[in-house]
């Protein structure tokens, strides 16, 4: 049977006190010897499991071999592993195992080696109290993550439960009950320490009131507990089975608290009548505080049975007891339940006595459930004997501890309720990037299978291939010569053109100047509307034009869509450089008439720069 130490280690010492529970105010006791005691007998009953016979000199392959195992047996498997380190440790042996194994991790892709690699190496530093340079908490989640992809619920529950004994006290609830849930599927008994884990979920469930679920998992913990095993953890047991009759009490189930607690009454008797059936050593003075616990426990449950008589009676005797070993919190708590039934029986002064101390008394410790029953004992005894500004103080007292209790609590729960959807958030995420890898390995599969594919027919093609590239190159040097030679004549016609349009032009102004000379209006006028570039010769032009300039025409209409034939000539006249007066004389119109068009052309077109800067950017 696991210890339940193991899920509370400190990183100092590898052990922290089962005595600071939140559910067991009334228990805690702080005499120096008995802790003391206690934490020694717990110290050496860490990760108790039945041991292989064999020593630790187990070869690092066997090691691995078992780290591999993903059945059931597992983790009994892997905690046998722990036991051996534990019980024949050699510091040397450890560390050139260890040295090996990563070894192994650096030349092997194996994810479930690497997690119980990190597992047994956390376990061999805690044992030689080696300083931990990791976050183990956090190293912990990142193997939960590493081992999410592998669909191993069964080696999950242990990622589970030693990130809870590290985490955050927000989320060791949640991961306990994630715990616990997967065992319970997989079978309880393939887990040597599945009454720790049923032991801390129901005392966190206690510590945020949810009693009921919290009565359930202590129940559950002490009947997983064997004979031999209560006998060899008897203090475990104890600290169960209280636990059980403290939920109990608090549902309002009184007789199934009695039976828990004169279930530890006939324990201490069997103890003590039979001491060496016994490993677990506890002296008389631990047994006398347990007897105080058991009638501290007994009593509440008569006052839920309102036999305020025997539960007065072993109330004082539980107070003696306490007073007596100087465990104040447990003083306060019984002074507390005192005064209850001195108030239901109108012992008023006494009561507020008995109330007054507990409420001192948990002043110290800060112990805000007794605080607050306390301040509100002192509201309704002081209103009853009318001193209603006691009872006043008392009651604002009574809320504001209440308050802070409820704020505390619905903290808690809200801390719970984080970490699942933080929880599911990871596992999304997690599934999320498992898909896109399975994803990436059938894109890389198809690839490599097309790939090969493709080879195969290049293989086949390529001579064919090779020919058919021979004949197009030679091709596209003939379309390319062809080209070649079109581009030179375009350009050639279009000197022509240029040339033929400037001698024309030449021949219009000496025309003009001897006309104007005679005085023939007539035939000025005539050979003011004489085109030079004839539709015919436009035409021609324009082939030429584009086979040196391509696609400016098309350019040109999705820069200006809404353009006139006659703009269009401007724009190819303009992008050759013509003056104003030579595109009025090559088009048959006078220069105003050209100024005109592309004055109207900038208003169209909202055209900012000049229009033969336009021409040579298009």
């Amino acid at each position: 049977m696991t210890s339940f130490f193991n899920l509370k280690k400190n990183k100092q010492n590898s052990c922290v006190s089962l005595f600071a529970s939140p559910w067991c105010q009334f228990m805690v006791f702080r005499s120096k010897s008995f802790l003391q005691y206690s934490l020694l007998n717990l110290c050496g009953m860490v990760f108790f499991i039945s041991v292989s016979a064999f020593s630790q000199t187990i070869p690092s392959k066997n090691l691995i071999k078992v780290f591999k195992r993903s059945d059931v047996d597992q983790t009994q498997k892997f905690a046998d592993l722990c036991s051996e380190l534990l019980l024949n440790f050699n510091e040397r042996n450890f560390n050139l195992r260890v040295r090996e194994i990563q070894k192994y991790l650096r030349n092997n892709t194996d994810e479930r080696v690497r997690i119980r690699t990190f597992m047994y190496e956390r376990f061999g530093y805690q044992k030689i109290n080696k300083p931990d340079t990791l976050n183990t908490a956090i190293h912990y989640f990142k193997m939960i993550k590493l081992a999410g992809p592998l669909k191993d619920e069964q080696l999950l529950s242990e990622l589970y439960s030693k990130y809870a004994a590290l985490c955050a006290p927000s989320e060791k609830l949640y991961y306990l009950l994630k715990c616990i849930g997967i065992r319970e599927h997989i079978g309880l008994s393939h887990f040597s320490d599945i009454s720790a884990n049923y032991y801390w979920a129901s005392e966190l469930l206690y510590s945020i009131t949810d009693y009921r679920s919290s009565s359930t998992y202590a129940a559950r913990c002490v009947s997983l507990y064997k004979e031999k095993d209560k006998r060899d953890f008897l203090l475990h047991y104890i600290l169960a089975v209280d636990l059980a009759g403290a939920s109990y009490l608090k549902i309002n189930q009184p007789d199934s608290a009695i039976y828990y607690y004169q279930h530890i009454n006939n324990l201490i008797d069997d103890r003590i009548a039979n001491p060496s059936r016994y490993k677990s050593p506890m002296t008389p003075q631990m047994l006398e505080v347990w007897r105080g616990v058991v009638k501290g426990g007994m009593a509440k449950a008569y006052m839920l049975q309102k036999k305020y008589a025997a539960a007065y009676t072993l109330l004082l005797q539980n107070l003696k007891s306490s007073t007596h070993f100087e465990q104040w919190d447990d003083v306060a708590g019984v002074q507390n339940s005192l005064a209850k039934i001195d108030e239901l029986e109108q012992r008023i002064p006494l009561a507020i006595s008995r109330y007054l101390q507990a409420y001192h008394l948990a002043s110290k410790s800060s112990k805000l459930a007794i605080l607050e029953s306390s301040a509100e004992g002192l509201s309704t005894a002081f209103a009853t004997q009318q001193q209603y500004d006691s009872a006043y103080i008392y009651h604002k007292r009574y809320l504001q501890w209440k308050s802070k209790l409820d704020q505390n609590i619905n903290q808690s729960r809200l801390d719970i309720v984080k970490t699942q959807v933080d929880f599911e958030k990871m596992e999304k995420e997690l599934l999320q990037s498992q898909n896109n890898l399975l994803n990436q390995k059938r894109i890389r599969n198809s690839i490599l299978i097309t790939i090969v594919f493709l080879t195969a027919i290049a293989l086949l093609l390529y001579n064919r291939k090779r020919l058919q590239m021979s004949l197009q190159n030679e091709k596209l040097e003939k379309e390319k010569q062809i080209s070649d030679a079109g581009i030179i004549y375009a350009q050639q016609q279009i000197d022509f053109f240029i040339q033929n349009i400037a001698e024309k032009n030449n021949l219009v102004k000496q025309l003009q100047t001897q006309l104007t000379m005679a005085d023939n209006a007539e035939v000025t006028l005539a050979l003011n509307h004489f085109t030079i570039l004839t539709e015919e010769d436009w035409q021609k032009f324009k082939v030429n034009f584009e086979t040196i300039n391509p696609r400016f025409l098309y350019r040109l209409k999705q820069k200006m869509p809404q353009i006139t034939q006659g703009e269009q000539r401007v724009m190819v006249l303009t992008k050759l450089g013509f003056s104003t007066k030579e595109m009025a004389n090559a088009t048959g119109v006078s220069s105003e008439t050209i100024r005109s068009v592309i004055s109207r052309m900038r208003k169209k077109f909202n055209l900012n720069a000049d229009i033969r800067t336009i021409a040579n950017e298009i």
